[in-house]
Parts: structure tokens; C-alpha cells; sequence
């Protein structure tokens, strides 16, 4: 098995030592990354939970759009601004 820097570990199989699959080493256990990650979907979860109980779904949901769109559209330009002094 031959692994790189990145983590990504080759392994030849019955068509020859040139011819493999990619497979990706993963961290066995807790990490903070995955920690924090569950935080975040759980309070995400429980804001829907919350908005739904004040029968406020409808501004949520506009909410949550709006947010993605301004998101999508901050990473555009900023993108653009790296882009443009490279």
C-alpha cells in the first residue's frame, strides 16, 4: 500500500500493481471537527423545532435562503477579488 502526504492510499488489485483504487485513510475516534459538527446540526435542528412551536416556519425558511443566497453571492466576489490580484 502505498500512502501520500494527503492521506490517500493506493492499493493495486487483481488488474496489476499500476492499476488501483483510491480509498482515503480516516481518523478512527472523536475528532473536534466532527464534534463540532454535530453541535452545529443539532442547534440547527432544534431552532427548526423552536420555529416551528412559534408557528414561525415561513421566516425561517425566508431566513435560511436569504442567508445560503448572500453566502453564495459573498463567495463569488470574493473569489473574484482573490482571482483578480493573482
Amino acid at each position: 500500500m502505498l500512502c501520500t502526504r494527503n492521506n490517500i492510499c493506493h492499493t493495486a488489485d487483481a488488474l496489476g500493481p499500476k492499476i488501483g483504487r483510491v480509498q482515503t485513510m480516516s481518523k478512527k475516534g472523536w475528532t473536534i471537527g466532527k464534534t463540532r459538527s454535530l453541535l452545529y446540526k443539532s442547534g440547527k435542528a432544534l431552532g427548526d423545532v423552536s420555529s416551528v412551536k412559534r408557528g414561525a416556519i415561513g421566516t425561517r425558511v425566508t431566513n435560511r435562503l436569504v442567508g445560503k443566497a448572500s453566502t453564495r453571492i459573498s463567495r463569488r466576489i470574493s473569489k473574484g477579488v482573490i482571482n483578480f490580484f493573482k
